[in-house]
């Protein structure tokens, strides 16, 4: 979420926050941990671009021509499911608590630097490793108020549980649902991902990789359903071409 003069960190404690947007407003502060700012910024520029890079890597490496000649189809399938689960673990961890707080330190840099060009140089670095340097935010709903003792706790909630389908009937919906959100994101192909200890199916869109379904099953239950997907939106590109 972001306002027209910034954005939320949500990863971030908005404690943190406040905190960093009580020392901008004050010149002691600024002027006594400039420098200390500045440090810590260039650690995190250094550390930003050493992520963008390891993710790059895994991810590259997982897509290697050059690898895959090597390699049989059974190990070249269980090489790529390492490297993409790697890269795509790094990737969902450097997205969250991480990245902001590295984006709170390029920011106290910038916004505190002597001058216009020092500023500039953090900025357009930032940028460059995809860190997001506009200003901090903090939102009257990011801080909760302390339950007081004795207060009474809330009430539970009662679930109510939907009545189950069959096995054949679920896996036929997952598989129909996959195939929706495929298309509808120009997706013409499909694979499974371990990310975080997590089955993903992901697939190659017009500008970038996108998420398209959790897997509450198995890699090979994953890698099964994405056959089978990759195997309709074929026919149904090749009944498009004729039509």
């Amino acid at each position: 979420m972001s306002s027209p003069d910034g954005v939320v960190r949500r990863h971030v404690d908005a404690r943190i926050i406040a905190y960093a947007l009580s020392a901008l407003k004050d010149p002691g502060i600024v002027s006594e941990l400039r420098l200390t700012f500045t440090g810590c910024a260039a650690g995190a520029l250094q550390a930003a671009s050493g992520m963008v890079a390891l993710v790059v890597a895994c991810k590259s490496a997982a897509a290697s021509p050059e690898l895959a000649q090597r390699l049989d189809a059974g190990q070249r399938e269980r090489v790529q499911a390492l490297l993409e689960g790697l890269g795509a673990t790094i990737e969902e961890a450097w997205h969250q608590e991480l990245k902001e707080i590295l984006e709170v330190l390029v920011v106290l840099a910038a916004e505190t630097a002597s001058d216009e060009l020092d500023e500039a140089r953090f900025r357009q670095w930032a940028q460059g490793v995809y860190l997001d340097t506009r200003p901090m935010v903090v939102m009257d709903d990011d801080v909760e108020a302390d339950i007081e003792d004795g207060a009474e706790p809330e009430p539970k909630r009662h679930r109510v549980r939907k009545p189950r389908s069959s096995k054949e009937t679920y896996q036929r919906e997952r598989l129909e649902n996959l195939i929706t959100h495929a298309i509808a994101r120009g997706v013409d192909s499909t694979h499974p991902v371990l990310v975080s200890g997590q089955v993903f199916v992901v697939g190659k869109g017009p500008k970038k990789e996108e998420k398209l379904l959790k897997v509450r099953g198995s890699f090979k239950e994953a890698e099964d359903l994405c056959r089978a997907a990759n195997e309709e939106i074929r026919k149904m590109k090749v009944q498009e071409a004729y039509t």
